[in-house]
């Protein structure tokens, strides 16, 4: 019968991780390899002119420098090739590399035995399961077997304290996910998640590695560790008596200015745009990109409500939204950090993260909405409140102007009739007068004639140089009171360019005096009448 051969191949992983010095001859150098070691690395630095290959992940040493490089690594664990030692022996020291062929080649433990003590160590320290809490990083899944890192993370600090690779196979993380989803809220497994896991230590004698393997899972620490986060975030900011700064914030009548934080590509963001461009209304919406989960979601968030509040004149509100998720994706939502930034925020903050049933820190300290989409029917409710508001005002001014209007023509109809009767009935007197007048002057004259021409037909000789001047100034003086009989014609007055001003009980108006600033007349010119109010009293000397 014949046996199964078997040939292994090393791959760089695996070689990196034996510890061996061989000589090269055809370039005379050693060959060094080993895994990575940071104090090491530093030592074979010193060495004159060695080198590192990065196609076969070693060190090349000069052979001059063998017996400097078995001094450092010396007690190190490293299978060194005869022909090394030889180099090194032949170098002049004797001595001391024969300490290290001895060392070499007395009893010591293999990597097979060091690995199996190591898990028998772990195996009776560990012989039962254990609770172990750690906050998931790095979800991946290979071969129907799901792996991920639990970290711990330094405290106020991004960088890990330890990472330990944990396990789980797919009827596990079936039974967990279900238990997940039946919690209220429902928990959805992310990283970033901190969990309590019951899980089993695993050593892998082979590869002197382990792991955790994972059993089972209790969700009531992460709900519980969640809340009681949010709750003593809030008490902070109660205690610093800034919890209500934002909500005592009024909100304008018109905010159509909106500074948008949300993940820029999400339904959330479509959707509250959506609403805002379906009304019809003139919205202006800066949108800036933030991440609504992770642990980036501190860094981004902070940083544009720092943005929007520098640049607070720019913008009516913030809205800060994002769609639904695990309760684990929103508790971002919670770090103090975002609550303190959005208290002390000049700006009314408008939440909309998650759904309904989800609530965060946010939705305590700022304007709670329960979708995106409410939001954005929120600001339009609020300016289509506005705008109907406008629209029955100017109405109503519209309305009561042509009511004055109406009365006040009226009045200005009948004011200019009564005005226009009472100057003609003063016309006419004034007519009739003038020509009683005119009579009255003709007659005297016409007497005055008689009585002369009598006279002068008895003076007619001596007298007729005399009667003749006589008459020549009568005639003058005939012709003087025809002139103002005509003068005093009111019509002449008037195409004269003078204008004649009657008050409202269509009495002539001689002095400014007379006036009141507001009364109201009627000026008459040659081809018509004009009604007035006096606006302002000049005084003219």
């Amino acid at each position: 019968m014949g046996s199964l051969a078997l040939n292994r191949q090393d791959t760089p992983q695996s070689m990196s991780r034996r510890r061996r010095v061989s000589f090269i001859e055809q370039s005379t150098e050693l060959k060094v390899r080993f895994g990575y070691d940071a104090g090491l690395v530093d030592e074979i630095k010193r060495l004159p002119q060695r080198r590192w290959d990065g196609a076969e992940r070693c060190w090349f040493v000069p052979a001059e420098y063998a017996g400097e490089l078995l001094e450092i690594l010396s007690d190190r664990g490293f299978e060194i090739d005869d022909a090394v030692l030889a180099l090194a022996t032949r170098g002049g020291r004797n001595a001391r590399m024969r300490r290290l062929r001895r060392a070499s080649r007395r009893d010591s433990l293999t990597p097979a035995s060091l690995n199996a003590r190591l898990a028998d160590a772990v195996r009776s320290a560990l012989p039962d399961a254990i609770w172990l809490i750690g906050e998931v990083l790095g979800w991946r899944e290979r071969a129907g077997v799901i792996f991920f890192d639990l970290v711990e993370w330094y405290e106020g600090e991004r960088q890990p304290r330890a990472r330990l690779r944990a396990r789980m196979f797919q009827d596990t993380w079936r039974r967990i996910e279900a238990h997940l989803a039946s919690t209220r809220p429902p928990l959805i497994w992310r990283d970033g998640m901190v969990v309590r896991l019951k899980v089993s230590a695993e050593v892998f004698e082979r590869s002197g590695s382990y792991n955790v393997r994972v059993i089972d899972i209790d969700p009531d620490y992460t709900i519980t560790l969640m809340n009681e986060r949010r709750a003593a975030a809030l008490r902070v900011l109660d205690e610093a008596g800034i919890s209500e700064n934002n909500l005592d914030l009024p909100l304008p009548s018109v905010p159509l200015r909106i500074a948008l934080l949300t993940s820029v590509d999400s339904e959330a963001a479509a959707d509250f745009l959506d609403e805002l461009s379906g009304s019809g209304l003139a919205f202006s919406v800066d949108l800036f990109d933030v991440r609504v989960q992770g642990r980036a979601l501190e860094q981004t968030v902070l940083a544009a409500l720092q943005q929007t509040a520098a640049r607070a004149e720019r913008y009516d509100v913030v809205a800060i939204i994002r769609g639904g998720g695990g309760r684990v994706d929103l508790s971002g939502f919670d770090l103090l950090s975002v609550g303190d930034a959005v208290c002390r925020h000049p700006l009314p903050v408008l939440a909309g993260i998650g759904h309904q049933r989800d609530h965060s820190l946010i939705d305590d300290v700022a304007r709670s909405f329960k979708t995106p989409t409410a939001v954005g029917a929120a600001l339009v409710e609020l300016v289509s409140s506005f705008v109907e508001q406008l629209t029955a005002l100017q109405g109503g001014i519209a309305q009561q102007a042509s009511q004055h209007h109406r009365r006040h023509d009226s009045a200005l109809v009948s004011l200019a009739a009564s005005i226009a009767q009472r100057a003609d009935r003063r016309l006419m007197m004034a007519d009739r007068e003038l020509t009683w007048l005119s009579g009255r002057s003709v007659r005297s004259a016409e007497t005055a004639l008689g009585i002369h021409r009598r006279a002068l037909e008895g003076l007619r000789s001596p007298l007729s140089l005399a009667v003749r001047r006589r008459l020549e100034r009568e005639g003058d003086l005939l012709d003087v009171l025809s002139a103002k009989q005509q003068a005093a014609d009111p019509a002449r007055i008037l195409r004269r360019g003078f204008a004649r001003v009657l008050d409202e009980s269509g009495r002539t108006v001689r002095a400014s005096a007379a006036v009141a600033v507001g009364d109201r007349l009627v000026v008459m010119l040659p081809d018509g009448r004009l009604a007035v109010i006096a606006e302002e009293k000049i005084n003219e000397r």
